[in-house]
């Protein structure tokens, strides 16, 4: 068999018909010693370290003590560049890390029980407020009226507390309404009903709530009444039906739970 180089293909080709027609001569990569391979010449399931859109086939398994994969993102600010994804004592964990990889904080972890736990706070159904934090109800005069044609006035300084919490679609609300400070007073045709707007979305179907700490100027300090949640709003009347009385400060202090649409 005849070899030679054929310069002008840049290949090694080889003869053995005495030169009548030469082929590539096909070299075995274990002969390799030292040396460089181009890139071009590796074959397409190399994965190399300055290109892009790596693609993986099948499943593969990472096996190191306390392995880690680090992600970092370089056009964020110092500090804020790498996610550190571990497991670490048998808990798979996601970590912030400095630029010189010291975890900033206890991240995302789960652990072989499958209970996770987060270094801060939770947001849902793309809420600004972190799921479970309690939040103010801005005052608004126009989300105290009565029914019919009952007026019910009550001012921002009649409102102690009004503040509420989401999880999920359950929501609890906490009011408090002073009926012998600030201004609350029932006004017009009198009816059996004052309303509140809800602080957070709409009631999934009408739902009782009996409020059992409440104030009614003429009544006594512990009358009772009954809240009905509507659509929108809770309906509040007395136990037995009755009208309220002009002039009179309906307050109360109640906790109650809803289903928000």
């Amino acid at each position: 068999m005849w070899q030679r180089y054929n310069q002008a293909s840049k290949i090694f080709e080889k003869s053995v018909d005495n030169g009548t027609n030469w082929t590539p001569l096909e070299l075995d990569a274990a002969i390799l010693t030292q040396g460089t391979i181009p890139d071009a010449r590796l074959s397409s399931n190399v994965a190399l370290h300055n290109a892009s859109g790596h693609s993986w086939a099948g499943s593969h398994n990472l096996v190191s003590n306390s392995p880690h994969i680090f992600f970092t993102d370089a056009d964020q600010p110092a500090d804020q560049k790498v996610f550190d994804i571990a497991i670490n004592g048998g808990v798979f964990a996601i970590y912030p890390e400095t630029d010189t990889f010291g975890i900033q904080n206890n991240g995302l972890q789960l652990n072989r029980s499958g209970e996770l736990y987060v270094a801060s706070n939770i947001y849902q159904h793309g809420r600004t407020v972190p799921m479970g934090n309690w939040q103010d109800v801005p005052f608004n005069a126009a989300n105290f009226y009565g029914a019919g044609s009952m007026t019910w006035t009550v001012g921002a300084g009649a409102v102690v507390r009004n503040r509420f919490t989401v999880v999920g679609r359950t929501v609890w609300w906490s009011m408090y309404l002073s009926w012998f400070s600030g201004s609350n007073v029932i006004g017009g045709t009198v009816s059996n009903s004052i309303r509140i707007i809800l602080p957070f979305g709409n009631s999934n179907g009408a739902q009782m709530q009996l409020i059992d700490y409440v104030g009614v100027a003429g009544l006594g300090p512990l009358a009772s009444l009954v809240g009905e949640i509507g659509s929108n709003y809770i309906n509040i009347g007395k136990v037995d039906g009755s009208n309220f009385t002009a002039g009179s400060a309906p307050g109360f202090v109640f906790t109650i739970c809803y289903e928000s649409t």
